[in-house]
């Protein structure tokens, strides 16, 4: 489209093998948004199956996860290639509506997503309830130092999602 850029993306594959594009699309210096795009069923394509997100107003990079009757999605404030806040919503249905949970970092103290911003997140093959969250540590002053965290996200009761920082962890 001419009158927006797309941005920050991730491509989705759903539990029925439907799979879906999620973008960050600004539309103009004041309208910024997650947008989600149905895909062909060869991947090659989109669909008429669009919806603007506007829960996730002034967001990119988002993460998607189902799990137990919900999509989660994980994003990122705009702050470039600085860490900032990340704020999570959950939907029943993968078009929406979407619910705006807040941040879902606990003990970070300065907001920051543990430095870093959400990259995304994968199911553990092998392991019944494992999920992992990745994110991005940018190095702006040497982007060939630049890292990568892992968490486990631990899924709370009614179907909430958060993320504690670990300075080592195990799959096992």
């Amino acid at each position: 489209d001419d009158n927006g850029y797309v941005r920050d993306c991730t491509v989705y594959k759903d539990r029925d093998g439907s799979a879906y594009f999620i973008y960050d699309r600004q539309e103009s210096e004041k309208n910024r948004c997650q947008h989600i795009v149905k895909l062909s069923d060869d991947y090659l394509s989109f669909t008429d199956e669009y919806k603007r997100i506007e829960e996730a107003f002034w967001r990119e990079a988002a993460a998607v996860v189902y799990r137990d009757g919900y999509y989660y999605m994980v994003t990122s404030d705009l702050t470039s290639w600085r860490f900032n806040q990340a704020k999570y919503f959950r939907a029943k249905n993968i078009f929406g509506p979407w619910e705006d949970m807040g941040d879902p970092c606990i003990g970070d103290t300065d907001h920051s997503t543990f430095r870093s911003q959400t990259t995304y997140i994968f199911k553990v093959e092998g392991k019944d309830d494992l999920y992992i969250h990745m994110a991005e540590r940018h190095n702006t002053e040497n982007f060939l130092h630049c890292s990568y965290i892992w968490l486990p996200i631990d899924f709370g009761e009614n179907n909430t999602l958060s993320l504690s920082y670990k300075e080592t962890w195990s799959i096992s």
